[in-house]
């Protein structure tokens, strides 16, 4: 009878042995139930928004015509007319001038000195003399002969122009070529020898201001 008990007990014992062993294959399993797997949705990408930043304004100008209106060129003070005027540049003021000094300054102007053959440029020149009281200034003209000057022009003219002075430093009628240097190159003078503004020949190396055209 016991030995009956004894095998029926361990039939109960490998039989629970035996369930406990299948439990564990089924992890999936509680309380005998199979555990429900939870459902998780895909995360959604999203992309990081952008801050909307408004352009800086623009400001519109109109197209300036290619071709402008010209203004009228106004002439500067010291030159009228075609002539420029040495006292009347700021830069110069009244400095004076050798003869050759006088000429490369209306050269590098592309200009020359000027030339009196001409009446009416004569007297130009004249009343520009007499308004600013300028003493004397250099012109274009050249010792050519023994009284006769060129001016830059090609123009001659001779002791028999009367624009030529009565008097002079030695009281001579001009050109008198005084001086042993040589008096080459010809002057204007404004009533220097009372004698009103008129031509003089004078030594090149006098300084002077000067008019070019």
């Amino acid at each position: 009878m016991r030995t009956l008990q004894l095998a029926l007990c361990l039939a109960l014992v490998g039989m629970a042995v035996s369930q406990q062993g299948n439990f564990r294959n089924f992890r999936g399993f509680r309380g005998g139930r199979p555990q429900q797997q939870q459902f998780r949705r895909p995360q959604q990408f999203r992309r990081p928004q952008q801050q909307f930043r408004p352009r800086p304004q623009q400001n519109f100008r109109p197209q300036q015509q290619a071709v402008q209106q010209q203004r009228p060129q106004q002439q500067q003070p010291q030159q009228q007319d075609g002539l420029f005027y040495s006292w009347k540049d700021a830069k110069f003021g009244r400095r004076k001038f050798s003869w050759g000094a006088a000429n490369q300054e209306c050269q590098g102007r592309g200009m020359q000195l000027v030339s009196l053959d001409n009446p009416s440029r004569n007297a130009e020149v004249y009343r520009e003399i007499s308004a600013a009281n300028i003493k004397y200034i250099w012109t274009g003209g050249q010792r050519t002969g023994r009284n006769s000057f060129t001016f830059k022009n090609g123009q001659t003219v001779d002791a028999r122009n009367r624009n030529w002075s009565h008097t002079g430093g030695a009281g001579r009628p001009q050109p008198d070529n005084r001086e042993r240097s040589g008096e080459d190159c010809l002057a204007v003078l404004n009533n220097f020898y009372q004698d009103g503004i008129k031509w003089h020949d004078v030594a090149c190396s006098h300084t002077k201001p000067f008019v070019c055209e």
